[in-house]
């Protein structure tokens, strides 16, 4: 299966349900690829500056990978539903 950038990039401001949270693809990571995702329900975590240390609440975010370590869509991505 081969795998389009722009399709993939065209979802950048959708909002995705995923295990009963509600996220918003932020980024596409044309290298690997994969998709960065934001948790849009107001969950937030502590962020670390550049030298580690708790700087600020900020959304979760997850990156999640394409394609599985055998090349076909990773089982993670099946998951997805478009949130209306």
């Amino acid at each position: 299966m081969d795998i389009d950038i722009n399709q993939l990039e065209a979802l950048i401001g959708s909002e995705v349900r995923f295990r009963g949270r509600r996220l918003t693809v932020v980024e596409v990571l044309s290298e690997r690829p994969a998709l960065v995702l934001s948790e849009t329900d107001g969950a937030s975590g502590i962020q670390a500056n550049q030298f580690g240390e708790a700087a600020r609440r900020a959304p979760r975010t997850w990156t999640i990978p394409v394609r599985d370590s055998n090349g076909d869509v990773h089982p993670l991505l099946r998951e997805f539903t478009l949130a209306r």
